[in-house]
């Protein structure tokens, strides 16, 4: 069975997949280390740990190929030429 979250994804590939291309880009963290960065306040979120546990109780795995990031304090370079990568037709994991 196909779950909602799943749903919304052929929904934008299907809509994006012959204008833009389609890439899907998981990015993963310890979970200590998401709360301790939720402390502190973003300009670019109001997300906060309520809204965390919220999307993680409503997660469903990726199913088709896909790139996963490992977030870590001081990698966002590297993940962001990683991606680049990604979508420009390499595969790579870090």
């Amino acid at each position: 069975m196909v779950g909602r979250a799943q749903q919304i994804r052929w929904a934008f590939r299907e809509a994006a997949v012959h204008k833009a291309g389609f890439h899907v880009i998981e990015i993963v963290a310890p979970e200590t280390e998401i709360i301790e960065r939720l402390k502190n306040p973003r300009p670019d979120s109001e997300a906060d740990l309520s809204v965390y546990r919220l999307l993680k109780e409503m997660w469903e795995p990726i199913l088709e190929d896909h790139l996963v990031l490992k977030s870590a304090p001081g990698n966002i370079e590297v993940m962001l030429q990683t991606a680049l990568d990604y979508v420009q037709g390499g595969r790579q994991e870090i």
